[in-house]
């Protein structure tokens, strides 16, 4: 039976799969009776159980074929069962769906092996190098998701923090709560904070908005702050080194005294003058 054949017996509408590769999938079944088991003569699976077919570069479950072909594409959260219990059946009268809960889709998207080992999320991503999944409405972490799986409900304000420090790890045993104080001591503890050279000023002193090449001059007059100039600034200095106090050199130029101490302290304007200053 061709995949002309086939499309008249079951009356469905085009499917999302080209002609070409619907004559192509249904060469490799076996096909009795219409309501016999069809089975997939093809490649197989690692345990053997379910048949695959091979589009392009990816190799898909023959029963999940088998049934699109017939019915369409599979809803998200769905997965086919067999009705007449032979996994290397693909005809559509003996498969139908079932909604998978939101455990079995959370756990079929992570590696879980046996023993003490990290089970690694093998969903979407957060952005931030943690799993993302998408549950009740909304986006979610998965580490989170699976402590609530495993734990029950998070309480407010508690983190869940990981004792492997792989942050796409969902394996409950590597989990525990915590605060954001308890969050930031494991993190010192672990020696992951950014300090010393692995501080991103240090890491990368490309990216630092600095300087004229980075479009934000933060020097002298050119800095968008800056209220004075550089002659106004060299002004009040010359008149502290003569002897006048700080309030006198506000008085007289109409400054505040506050700002004249931060240029003879030098808080401010430091890069025009080179010698030490004493405290005003």
């Amino acid at each position: 039976m061709n995949f002309v054949e086939t499309q008249l017996a079951f009356d469905f509408e085009a499917p999302k799969y080209p002609c070409v590769v619907c004559d192509r999938f249904w060469s490799k079944v076996q096909m009795d009776g219409v309501d016999d088991c069809w089975v997939w003569c093809a490649g197989r699976n690692g345990d053997r159980k379910y048949g695959r077919f091979r589009i392009g570069t990816k190799s898909v479950r023959a029963d999940w074929i088998g049934y699109e072909i017939a019915c369409g594409p599979i809803p998200e959260g769905s997965h086919v069962v067999h009705h007449c219990g032979n996994l290397l059946c693909v005809n559509p009268r003996h498969m139908g769906l079932r909604r998978a809960g939101m455990p079995a889709r959370f756990w079929a998207k992570a590696s879980i092996r046996s023993g003490d080992g990290c089970w690694e999320w093998k969903g979407k991503g957060s952005g931030n190098g943690y799993g993302g999944f998408y549950a009740h409405g909304k986006h979610r972490l998965a580490h989170r998701v699976a402590w609530e799986l495993r734990n029950g409900v998070i309480p407010d304000g508690m983190h869940v923090l990981h004792h492997c420090d792989n942050r796409r790890c969902v394996n409950p045993a590597h989990l525990f709560l915590g605060t954001h104080n308890d969050n930031m001591a494991d993190m010192c503890a672990k020696g992951r904070q950014a300090k010393g050279d692995r501080n991103g000023c240090r890491a990368h002193p490309e990216r630092r908005s600095r300087g004229e090449k980075h479009g934000l001059p933060t020097r002298g007059s050119k800095n968008g702050r800056a209220r004075l100039n550089e002659w106004q600034a060299c002004s009040v200095m010359a008149r502290y080194l003569m002897g006048d106090s700080p309030g006198r050199i506000a008085r007289v130029l109409g400054m505040s005294s506050g700002a004249v101490r931060s240029i003879v302290k030098g808080r401010n304007w430091r890069h025009l003058f080179s010698c030490n200053r004493g405290a005003a």
